[in-house]
């Protein structure tokens, strides 16, 4: 919804790649996990959609992620961690160069029956 891009925001992000194994086609797959820490400075409740999207150091998208059990509910005035593993899908630069860069794609709405008064 309009106006609310001001008051989410993400705290931290971090991702781990922990293994890395051969896939068809000549390309890898890459596991890991990753938790994202966002804040929710409103006074309404927010549902969140996102998706994580991973590039090499040559800013190049290898693959992306949509996490389940969305959407993530964000309560107001507070914080609310997302955690998950990840399974993408690269070609060999992707092995040999890494994951330099993880972008996190929002959707905001507002909590169906809530009303911008908050009752």
């Amino acid at each position: 919804p309009t106006g609310f891009e001001d008051v989410v925001g993400i705290d931290s992000a971090l991702w781990r790649p922990t293994a890395v194994f051969p896939a068809p086609g000549q390309t890898l797959e890459i596991v890991g996990d990753y938790e994202i820490s966002f804040r929710n400075d409103g006074d309404v409740p927010l549902d969140l959609r996102d998706d994580l999207r991973f590039f090499d150091d040559g800013d190049f998208l290898v693959d992306n992620h949509i996490p389940f059990a969305l959407p993530l509910r964000l309560p107001p005035q507070s914080t609310t961690w997302q955690r998950g593993s990840f399974v993408l899908r690269g070609g060999e630069d992707a092995g040999r160069y890494g994951l330099r860069t993880l972008r996190v794609a929002i959707r905001l709405s507002r909590v169906e029956g809530d009303s911008p008064s908050g009752g």
